[in-house]
């Protein structure tokens, strides 16, 4: 189960990104992953641990 744990973990931080591309108007709407990593790595609770 930890597996999907994961997935749901990837999951909400690609929909984050997205979100976070689209307010920001940027045009690779999937991108820039890393950035909203490091913007919520103390905020969020990672499922999987």
């Amino acid at each position: 189960s930890k597996k999907w744990l994961n997935r749901i973990d990837w999951y909400v931080l690609k929909r984050l990104a997205l979100f976070n591309n689209k307010k920001r108007q940027r045009r690779n709407l999937h991108g820039h992953l890393e950035e909203v990593k490091k913007q919520t790595q103390y905020q969020l609770v990672c499922l999987a641990k």
